[in-house]
């Protein structure tokens, strides 16, 4: 009975030895959960990767204009093309009064060529409208035009 009674011991601090501590807090596979003495495996995260610097949005884009002002401030009636070649591109012949402001369709990136032309559809002068453009005008002489 003796052997019996030091064997129980025996076994009984071989098997403390044998059971694995519960993990520590920030280990790898721990979870902050505490330990209820069951094994749990940790998921691994399912959050996308955000390649934006700092976590930050993006910084949204301003909307494209799609039209453009033009102010005539010609003493008569002006002959105009929008588009890239008169005469011989594609665009629009029109024309604008005197005194007079409107609007015309800018190209889906916001840019646009505003021409004065003579009555044979030659360009006169010309000016590159840019997505940042506000407005066109024609000067008085009726050959000067810029983009502001």
């Amino acid at each position: 009975m003796r052997t019996l009674l030091l064997a129980v011991p025996v076994l009984l601090s071989l098997s403390a030895c044998l059971m694995m501590p519960p993990p520590q807090a920030g280990a790898p596979g721990s979870s902050s959960m505490p330990s209820s003495g069951t094994s749990s495996v940790s998921e691994p995260s399912t959050t996308p990767s955000d390649p934006s610097p700092a976590g930050q949005e993006p910084a949204s884009k301003a909307p494209v204009p799609t039209s453009i002002e033009v102010h005539s401030d010609c003493p008569q009636t002006l002959p105009l093309f929008i588009g890239q070649k008169p005469k011989f591109g594609s665009g629009t012949k029109t024309s604008i009064g005197s005194n007079t402001t409107t609007t015309f369709a800018r190209n889906p990136d916001g840019t646009q060529m505003v021409w004065i032309i003579d009555d044979s559809e030659n360009g006169i002068a010309s000016v590159n409208v840019s997505a940042d453009t506000k407005r066109v005008e024609i000067g008085q002489d009726c050959k000067n035009i810029t983009a502001r």
